[in-house]
């Protein structure tokens, strides 16, 4: 909605779309198939009483969507990342004990937002020792991908 090959005219029109891709040359052969609701209107949708879409887990039956209805366990190996001249570590932006959601709904809730008064940068005490930090000191972040920023303890 306002993004380019995102010109969806309402919440509606995405989900008539997300229906449709599962139904898409799926004859049975997927377990998710919302088909049914992908000409749902505005109005119907908006009136969508919420769906539970399985009484049980939806494996339950030791049954998979593969031809032989057998699991199929995939390791993916993450490639290593690539290092970047001029910058020595790598920024992690993890998330904090009570923030989830990426923030836009714990992010509003003031207790939440008391574990953690400040941002900080958290690194091994040996590239602390390399690049001269103190503890409860400042740190200068930079990185290719972003503009710095200066204030992080």
């Amino acid at each position: 909605m306002g993004h380019g090959g995102f010109d969806f005219a309402s919440p509606a029109a995405v989900f008539r779309e997300y229906a449709a891709q599962t139904a898409f040359e799926n004859d049975g052969a997927r377990r998710l198939d919302l088909g049914p609701w992908a000409t749902l209107s505005d109005a119907d949708y908006d009136a969508l009483a919420p769906v539970l879409w399985s009484t049980a887990h939806p494996f339950a039956d030791g049954r998979y969507s593969t031809p032989d209805r057998r699991a199929r366990l995939v390791a993916v190996a993450s490639p290593p990342a690539a290092d970047v001249p001029g910058f020595p570590l790598r920024l992690n932006t993890g998330r904090y004990r009570d923030q989830w959601h990426t923030m836009t709904r714990t992010g509003l809730s003031p207790r939440l937002c008391q574990h953690r008064r400040e941002p900080l940068v958290e690194v091994h005490p040996d590239d602390a020792r390399r690049f001269g930090l103190a503890d409860g000191g400042l740190a200068h972040v930079r990185s290719p991908a972003a503009r710095p920023y200066s204030g992080f303890r």
